[in-house]
């Protein structure tokens, strides 16, 4: 949407331009341009984000964490009609809630 296009607009002018930034390979400012620059770099980035701090959050034992992440990655996966993807997510959710007794996210969890 034109708002939408607008907040990038405005975040990207927010960040200027220095050509010192633009000799660092991979710097934030890059990354966030490059996300920025349409739908499918942003939906590359956001995934690549997520299974990152997801795996973060299991090596460090923080699951439930992970699983949230999960959970988040269903919905986008949903919004992209990609059901198959989103089950798997919302799948490991459902079974740990289960396990640790949480009966109300659990029932909320089936209705995703």
């Amino acid at each position: 949407s034109s708002e939408q296009l607008n907040m990038v607009v405005d975040l990207l002018a927010g960040m200027g331009q220095k050509p010192e930034k633009e000799t660092i390979p991979n710097s934030p400012d890059k990354k966030l341009r490059e996300a920025l620059s349409s739908k499918a770099a942003f939906q590359k980035h956001y995934l690549e984000l997520s299974e990152l701090a997801m795996g973060t959050y299991k090596h460090i034992g923080r699951i439930r964490s992970a699983r949230r992440i999960g959970k988040d990655l269903a919905a986008f996966y949903m919004m992209l009609g990609d059901a198959r993807k989103a089950e798997s997510f919302l799948s490991d959710a459902l079974k740990m809630y289960q396990r640790e007794g949480w009966g109300l996210l659990a029932t909320n969890t089936c209705k995703d």
